[in-house]
Order: structure tokens, then C-alpha cells, then sequence
């Protein structure tokens, strides 16, 4: 994990969530930091990659960042040949990340 003493280091990076197992929980996109592990991200869709919600989140060293985009979707097609080839694991991820139910279009809690 990136020293976040220096919080500007991780402002508009990509990042992967890894969870206990090995597995990928979120991907997304650092908008900012905010004192002293705190970030404002990005959230995107597992589906199709479009922008599904924000959430300010606590980084630990479940974290992997990334400087591009394109270096996080290698990252994920890495994870993809090894991790899912190994343990066998098919899992759907869901599409919408957030916490959020959506009725005719707009979203409530």
C-alpha cells in the first residue's frame, strides 16, 4: 500500500479491493483524499465498466493501486487467469456496487 502520509500519492488513481479470499470486491477510481486514510472514489460497474456510484471509503492494504486505467483492467485479467483458474471459483459480480435500490429512476436508501 502507498504511504498515505503522502495522500496526494493515491489522488486519481485506480485501485482494486481485494477481500479475504483473494478475490476482487470493488474497482474504481481515487476523485480524492481526505485526511488521515479516507478517499473519495469512484465506483465502476463489474457488467460494463460504466460509473456506478460514489463512496467515501478507509484504505487498508486491501488495496492495490494502479496509475492508469488500462494497467487496473491488466491487474483484473491477471486476477481472472490465476486466481479464478486455481480455486475454481464463478462468481457473479454484481453490477451495481452501492447501496442504493432504484425506483422509476430515482434512487433511494
Amino acid at each position: 500500500m502507498q504511504n498515505l502520509e503522502q495522500g496526494t500519492m493515491v489522488r486519481d488513481k485506480w485501485f482494486h479491493i481485494y477481500k479475504e479470499d483473494g478475490d476482487i470486491t470493488y474497482q474504481g477510481h481515487v476523485l480524492d483524499y481526505l485526511p488521515p486514510r479516507l478517499v473519495l472514489v469512484q465506483l465502476f460497474s463489474w457488467l460494463d465498466g460504466r460509473p456506478t456510484c460514489q463512496k467515501l471509503l478507509e484504505v487498508t492494504n486491501d488495496w492495490s493501486f494502479y496509475n492508469t486505467k488500462e494497467a487496473m483492467h491488466d491487474a483484473w485479467d491477471l486476477h481472472l487467469e490465476t486466481f479464478h483458474h486455481v480455486t475454481g471459483l464463478v462468481e457473479s459480480k454484481s453490477y451495481l456496487d452501492c447501496d442504493f435500490n432504484f425506483h422509476d429512476g430515482n434512487p433511494q436508501n
